[in-house]
Parts: structure tokens; sequence; C-alpha cells
């Protein structure tokens, strides 16, 4: 497995949640530079594989352990999705292996009733998935496609934050202007100074 050591070394860090310190274009850019083709085609396929394209290679054993993790989490999700509304289970589950960890991380992502913070506990068992998984890389391949998933898990948390503030505001807006409509209606001339 190639070694990427400037790379590697280079990449600022990244902290769940946090912003990202670079975004996913910038990322594929360097690596474009600086990894060999076969490498850079696996990395910058990772969100497709995610979605559930079946590569004939994978070159990365922490990718392939990661994508098998991230199949029996959504499978379970949607296992119990499925029970909690009645439906058939088996029809709504893909084809692979199933793992203690992703059902259990499933179980506890279910339990979450508001929506933002079921997203946010999707996200932060994905990311320590990748934490788990990827532990012993370094400097390699393995590596760069760990940051890639954590970069593509900030980029989520950071539109799923913007997106819950601009519902926020809209949601304060339509009360205060609401309000005042309503205000105003009730209101005759010359009734108020």
């Amino acid at each position: 497995m190639s070694r990427y050591w400037y790379l590697a070394s280079t990449l600022p860090g990244l902290l769940f949640g946090a912003p990202p310190p670079l975004g996913s274009g910038d990322f594929l850019g360097f690596c474009k530079r600086l990894m060999n083709p076969k490498d850079y085609l696996e990395t910058e396929a990772v969100p497709r594989y995610l979605q559930g394209e079946i590569p004939a290679e994978i070159r990365s054993g922490f990718l392939e352990s990661f994508l098998i993790w991230e199949r029996g989490f959504k499978n379970e999700l949607s296992r119990l999705r499925a029970r909690g509304s009645g439906k058939n289970e088996d029809a709504y589950i893909r084809k692979g292996r199933q793992s203690d960890e992703a059902v259990k991380a499933a179980a506890t992502c279910f339990a979450v009733d508001d929506p933002l913070k079921a997203e946010l506990s999707l996200e932060k068992e994905r990311w320590a998935a990748v934490e788990r998984l990827s532990a012993l890389s370094g400097f390699d391949l393995d590596f760069i496609i760990a940051y890639r998933i954590k970069l593509m898990i900030n980029e989520r948390l950071q539109n799923l934050a913007a997106e819950a503030g601009k519902n926020s505001y809209r949601r304060l807006y339509t009360e205060i202007f609401g309000a005042a409509e309503q205000e105003a209606a009730t209101d005759t001339s010359g009734e108020r100074a």
C-alpha cells in the first residue's frame, strides 16, 4: 500500500462538528496532485460507494470495513423504521453482513425523537465508526479515505446547522410578523396612541 507522508501530515485536523478547515473540492485537489491515480480514484469515489455503488475492487481495507459497517447500520435503521410503521422489514434490507456494533449504533439513533438531534446522532455514530475502524491507519490510503469520510460528515453537519438556523429564523420571523399583523388587524384607527 502506498504511503502519503506529505499529504497526510499537511492535512488540517478534524474535530466532530467543527467547521471543516477545507472543502471537499480543495481536499480532492490536493489528493489528485499527490496520490497515485488508482488510490485517488478510490478516494474520489467514496460518496458513490456510501450511496450503495458496489466497486469491482476496493484497495483500502478500512473502506471495505467501513462499507460493511455502514450497510449494517443502514439496514438496522431500515428494519427499525419498517417495524415502527408496521411494514415488512425484509423489503427494506439490502444484502450484506450485519455487525453487532452497527445494530447497537442504529438502535441508539432510532431512539432519538427530535429530527435534528437524530441526524446529529447518526453522524456521531458514523464518526465513531471511522475512528474505530481506522485507528491503526497512518499516512496511507486508509488514513486518506478516513479523512475524506470525516470531512464529508463535518460538511453535512455544517449544512444541517445552516438549515436549522434558517428554519429557526423563518419560524421566529413568522411568529413576530404574524403577531404584528394580527395586532394591526384588531386595532382600529384612533384607539392607539
